[in-house]
Order: C-alpha cells, then structure tokens, then sequence
C-alpha cells in the first residue's frame, strides 16, 4: 500500500537502515510474489531475507523460527508488525530500551494514544512507564494508549518462546508472561494502521515521513503507474464530496 507515493515497506526498512541495522527479515505470505520483487531491488537486496511461512505461524511463532533458523537467541530483537505508517524514531526507542534492560527490563513496547481503543491493546503502566496490565481489543479499555506493535526483546524473551512451542500469538500468549518487565516508550507523532480505506486515505494527508527513501529506481517508476494511487485519489475526492454540506 502507498503513502505518498511509496510502499509503506519503503519506509521502515528505510528507518531501520538508517539506524544501522543491516540485517532484516521479512516473514512472506500474503502477496508473497509481490514483496519478494520488491525486495530483489538493488537498495534491499545484500541485506533483507525473507521467510515464507505457507501456514501463518502468529507472531511468536515467526520468531521462534527465526531464532533458531538465525542463530538469533542470543541477540535483541526489534520486531516490527509493518502494516502501520509510523514516525517513530526508532534510534531513541532502541536507546531507551538499553536504559530500561540495565534496570531489569526484558521487553520494550513503543505506544501511541488511538481514538479507537477498542481496536487496539490498551497499555496501564505505572509511573515509571513499566507495564502493569494489558487489554487486548477489549469492549470498554481503561483508556486510550495503546501497543504500536513494535517490540524491542531480550534475549531471555526469545528464549521463553523457543521453551514454549505452543504459543504462536504474542499480545494474548507472550505479553501477559513478562508484565512487570516490560518497559513502554511512548511515541506522539504519526501513527496509524492503514488497514481500511478510509486509514489509507488519512495516511496521505498526514505529514511526509522524514526519512523520504532514495529508492527511485525501475520498480518504483512500474509502481508509479499501478492503479492502486488513482483509486486512493478518487476514494479521497469521493470522501470530499460526500462530506460536503448540501
């Protein structure tokens, strides 16, 4: 899906790269063939992999299978659900989480504040921003800061998984076993899931994302004439109309 033009893919590896990770991986089910072109590109192909998963595996599930498949156990993980448009700033959530692994901390979570709580995990933390209970898409959430879906794990996190090999959904099965040692970084700017069309329209209005990639290459050039921008112009234009007073 574009924002402003680019794959919301572009984006975050373009983050990551610039944070000095040069090691990723992509977890391929959906519109498998399309990632994989997309990541055959020059500017991703020496150092983003990617894992098939024929039968979806959950999140802790992937992980699992990474880490023994990477020889990853023994190395912090930032693992990151990509179907969000974010701004975060992940060089600041990595250093907090460093700060919070030396006061005992096993997990770091970036929040955000939703206007749809309901949709969402809902994070109670005390003052020191340690995680103290977690609602997962509950009917009435005690409020409104939510889990922004990307994790910063120890070690140890890794290892409960691999110990556990029936747990396959990490907000329901993992994050409930390491309450109290979970550190919440809060992000303020630009975050959304852009999985509805009304999302996705939203996500072009927003600012653009500081990290513009320089990705201009044939690919993007073939993507530039996909119909996917002309129908989020006219869902948009639609939109306008719709709204407007009669």
């Amino acid at each position: 899906m574009p924002v402003h033009g680019r794959p919301l893919l572009d984006y975050w590896l373009s983050s990551i790269k610039q944070i000095g990770i040069h090691a990723a991986i992509i977890n391929l089910h959906h519109l498998k063939r399309e990632v994989s072109e997309f990541i055959a590109r020059p500017a991703y192909s020496s150092w983003v992999k990617t894992f098939e998963e024929q039968q979806l595996l959950g999140t802790a599930g992937t992980i699992r299978h990474l880490a023994s498949q990477y020889h990853a156990a023994d190395k912090t993980l930032l693992v990151i659900h990509a179907d969000n448009w974010s701004h975060c700033d992940l060089a600041t959530l990595l250093a907090h989480h460093e700060q919070a692994a030396a006061a005992g901390m096993l997990m770091t979570m970036m929040t955000f504040d939703t206007d749809t709580p309901e949709q969402c995990g809902i994070v109670v933390t005390d003052s020191n921003g340690t995680l103290q209970a977690f609602f997962e898409k509950s009917a009435n959430p005690p409020g409104k800061r939510a889990n922004a879906a990307v994790y910063v794990l120890a070690p140890a996190v890794i290892d409960w998984i691999r110990a556990n090999p029936d747990v396959t959904d990490f907000s329901t099965e993992v994050i409930p076993e390491f309450i109290g040692q979970i550190a919440c970084w809060h992000h303020e700017g630009v975050h959304r899931d852009i999985g509805t069309p009304q999302a996705l329209i939203a996500a072009q209005r927003d600012p653009r994302h500081p990290l513009n990639p320089d990705t201009r290459d044939s690919w993007q050039r073939d993507f530039e004439k996909h119909p996917i921008h002309q129908m989020i112009e006219d869902c948009a234009v639609s939109q306008v109309e719709t709204n407007l007073p009669t």
